[in-house]
């Protein structure tokens, strides 16, 4: 257990993909994150990731709690609860869960190099050493390192091409962002370049109404789509769907109060270690999940630390229902050295040395900090103009 904090460091920076994707809420064109540094008056150093660079300010000021009492921190981080929960006290409230979970994180990485262990020794036993992920797929912008995907043709070209060259074996794109024949091509074109037996999710992002998607149920069977995520505004409407629609469903928001009333819809929960409040609520998150025979696997689009969290947890977790979401092939950089994690045959390695396994790289830092001096907070829903579509 860490017992004194000597110093706590802080980065807010940019990272962007190498092309702006589409998806039903406007277009997602990079991760901008606050790193920070734990180091202990022994000189032992942690690192934790937020969700957001503008959490930055919050850290810092986190920062006179963690050099007083640690364990206090801690003990606080694990009973934090679901950062979900706390959006709804406030957007304030929201960034202190997240900086609690990314304290947390820390800590872990801390506790973890102290006794010369993985994370995932410390949660339990270790259960697995690579996490099974998805390739993604979508109509993409230009962007710094790629001229994107503007048609049904060149996106199942993409697909091909990471079947051909990095041997996926698993699926999932966007959907709800082009006039739906438009996005049935895409979805037709991109079954016939991976194959009949590779598995096909899609996300739709809230984006389809109910009629919409209740018309695409056919086409949908008949292209072996495996799950939709959120493909309707709420809970309530996915029920609706499932009247008609055998495709499993799932969401991001672990509402175990709906799923019981509306008869196990969604079928999945799809979250991120920040989401759940941390290392210790992902735990408990998944386990609540098993009991309620709920499926859960990971969504992706965070850097290296926070990335280094989601593999420490799942080599320990027995429980993951399906591939997890990965946006890692389309990192422009990332702020550990030897980033991003690569997959390869649909699969990334799970770090075995003490801690999280992955070391800060202090250059890409330092650039990441000067992107997000000029460009700011990368808005989530980026509304850019499409003449290209």
């Amino acid at each position: 257990m860490v017992q004194r904090v000597a110093r706590l460091e802080v980065w807010p920076v940019n990272v962007p993909l190498v092309a702006p994707y589409l998806f039903a809420l406007g277009t997602y064109r990079g991760m901008s994150r606050t790193i920070i540094r734990v180091t202990t008056n022994d000189g032992v150093v942690g690192v934790g990731e937020t969700s957001s660079a503008d959490d930055a300010r919050l850290a810092v000021a986190y920062g006179e709690q963690i050099m007083a009492d640690p364990v206090a921190v801690l003990k606080a981080a694990l009973a934090g609860g679901s950062l979900l929960n706390a959006t709804h006290h406030g957007q304030r409230d929201a960034g202190r869960a997240r900086v609690r979970a990314a304290v947390e994180m820390a800590l872990w990485d801390i506790a973890g190099r102290t006794e010369g262990k993985p994370v995932a020794e410390l949660i339990g036993r270790r259960v697995r050493e690579h996490l099974d992920v998805t390739e993604y797929f979508a109509f993409r912008l230009p962007g710094q390192a790629s001229s994107g995907e503007a048609t049904a043709r060149e996106v199942g070209d993409y697909c091909a091409a990471m079947v051909a060259e990095f041997g996926a074996v698993a699926f999932e794109g966007k959907v709800a962002t082009m006039p739906v024949p438009q996005e049935l091509r895409m979805l037709r074109a991109v079954r016939e370049a991976i194959g009949p037996d590779r598995e096909l999710r899609i996300d739709a992002n809230l984006g389809w109404s109910l009629e919409t998607a209740h018309s695409l149920v056919p086409e949908l069977v008949e292209l072996g789509v495996t799950n939709i995520e959120e493909p309707v505004g709420n809970v309530a409407e996915m029920a609706l769907l499932r009247q008609t629609c055998p495709i499993p469903f799932s969401g991001h928001e672990p509402d175990f109060v709906n799923h019981r009333r509306y008869d196990g819809i969604p079928d999945t929960f799809v979250l991120s270690v920040a989401g759940c409040g941390g290392i210790a609520n992902t735990v408990a998150t998944i386990e609540r999940c098993r009991q309620a025979g709920i499926g859960f696997w990971f969504y992706s689009g965070e850097l290296g630390p926070a990335t280094a969290a989601t593999l420490q947890v799942a080599a320990a977790t027995e429980h993951l229902t399906g591939p997890s979401q990965s946006l890692l092939r389309w990192y422009t950089g990332d702020v550990i050295e030897g980033g991003p994690f690569v997959p390869r045959d649909g699969r990334v390695s799970i770090p075995a040395t003490p801690g999280l396994g992955v070391e800060l790289d202090m250059e890409s830092i330092a650039a990441g900090v000067d992107r997000y001096d000029r460009e700011g907070e990368y808005a989530m829903y980026d509304a850019l103009a499409l003449p290209r579509y």
